[in-house]
């Protein structure tokens, strides 16, 4: 399992979200 990639929290919402799923 590896850690969620995190972007910047200010960067975009959205763009955040689909990249905080976790990846496994």
């Amino acid at each position: 399992m590896n850690e969620p990639i995190i972007l910047s929290p200010s960067d975009s919402h959205m763009d955040a979200e689909l990249t905080y799923l976790p990846f496994g």
